[in-house]
């Protein structure tokens, strides 16, 4: 409810009310009704309030958080070898902004810490989804970001990349965890984050510090595109984890790995949707960009305006 209509709201309750005392001789009786009503009125009113905010495409305030293939669109979502370019010209919200970066991982190694500072686009111990989750707080509250309506997370291609590398052992004993089904918030939240080495921590815990922090902003977890490098199964397993991830918490989930155009087998015989088996062409960019725009926004049905 705007505050136009709850002024004229307000307004008519307070003018019929005092007109029905006014019959009456002793008006001094209907004072304390006539407050009473003007007190109760708001908090009916927000007692009726959404948890989410729900509104049109053009009214969203879209943020996307992720790695090269969500980085390649540029950080204003511009450049139109990226997917965020073809989504932001498709549904057009009010704005669009992307804090993803090349190498950016949802687990963290033993020397990761919170840093808004660090701007690379390699594998560090610091890029991370959370870190950039923790620039865009920053901007929120400093007044130079507007609070996210809409908050997509596109990650995981890394994670199966480098995991028996840099980021050795993320993807262990995910089939035990995914089976599960109970998370305990306080516990996971109290973690270090020097601690979240596992991807499904990683995930768990970015999740439900957004979820705490912007309670009102729709959460859409996007798993990881097929890739030649990262191989299938490393890539499914980092799908299912995050997919789990996301229903344990009641959060949204698209399989990118399994609905988008990029497939292993294509790519290892000839790049179709790649330039080289991971990173996507400008064709894949354009295809996936209207896909997306088309399941979060069915409205849209997915052509540029």
């Amino acid at each position: 409810t705007s505050k136009m209509s709850f002024k004229s709201d307000a307004t008519y309750y307070f003018h019929i009310t005092l007109k029905s005392a006014q019959r009456h001789r002793n008006l001094k009786r209907h004072i304390l009704p006539i407050i009473l009503s003007l007190f109760l009125l708001p908090l009916h009113l927000f007692a009726q309030a959404p948890e989410k905010l729900e509104l049109l495409p053009q009214m969203s305030h879209v943020v996307v958080l992720g790695d090269s293939n969500t980085w390649l669109g540029g950080d204003e979502c511009d450049d139109e070898k990226g997917w965020t370019f073809h989504f932001k010209q498709t549904v057009r919200p009010a704005s669009c902004r992307s804090y993803a970066r090349s190498g950016a991982t949802w687990s963290h190694t033993e020397k990761t810490c919170a840093d808004t500072e660090e701007e690379v686009e390699v594998i560090t111990d610091n890029n991370v989804i959370y870190n950039q989750y923790l620039r865009l707080r920053r901007d929120v509250l400093q007044g130079k970001q507007p609070r996210p309506t809409l908050l997509l997370i596109a990650a995981g291609t890394n994670d199966a990349w480098f995991s028996q590398k840099q980021r050795k052992g993320c993807l262990d004993n995910l089939k035990k965890a995914n089976d599960n089904a109970k998370v305990n918030a306080d516990s996971l939240l109290a973690l270090d984050l020097s601690e979240l080495t596992g991807l499904r921590e990683a995930v768990l815990f970015n999740c439900l510090t957004i979820q705490r922090d912007f309670p009102q902003t729709r959460i859409v977890l996007l798993t990881p595109f097929q890739s030649v490098h990262a191989g299938l199964r490393p890539i499914t397993l980092a799908g299912d984890c995050i997919e789990a991830c996301a229903r344990q918490l009641d959060i949204e989930c698209f399989r990118q790995d399994k609905e988008c155009c990029v497939k292993n087998l294509t790519e290892q015989k000839t790049k179709t949707y790649t330039t080289d088996g991971t990173h996507l062409n400008p064709t894949a960019a354009r295809l996936i960009g209207q896909q997306l725009a088309k399941v979060l926004f069915p409205e849209t049905n997915g052509f540029t305006h």
